[in-house]
């Protein structure tokens, strides 16, 4: 199976969560969906600020997902500063088979 990464950013509350949701029910069984506050606010409970402990459990976590689900999907702000770096490298380990998509829409 030839794994597929799917990237979605952008600002709060317009509607990230609730797309990566519907496609991850859409794309339906075997698609692992990581979403950056559940691994930051309940799994980890740490702030997100520079060298916190989230960005390198979503790059393990998706990476856990390569070659064992068709799709891996990657949600949240994930600001460029601190995520860029770890998202580059997951669309390498990838083979750039990505998606990338940023919701630029105003609150």
């Amino acid at each position: 199976m030839e794994s597929k990464l799917i990237i979605i950013r952008g600002n709060s509350r317009c509607g990230k969560t609730t797309t990566a949701k519907n496609l991850q029910n859409h794309l339906g069984r075997g698609t692992l969906l990581v979403s950056q506050d559940t691994v930051r606010r309940e799994m980890l409970k740490v702030h997100d600020r520079d060298g916190n402990l989230s960005v390198d459990l979503i790059r393990q976590i998706s990476e856990y997902g390569k070659d064992k689900c068709e799709f891996v999907i990657v949600e949240r702000i994930l600001y460029k500063h601190r995520y860029g770096e770890m998202l580059h490298n997951l669309i390498e380990f990838f083979n750039q088979k990505t998606y990338t998509y940023y919701f630029d829409l105003s609150f």
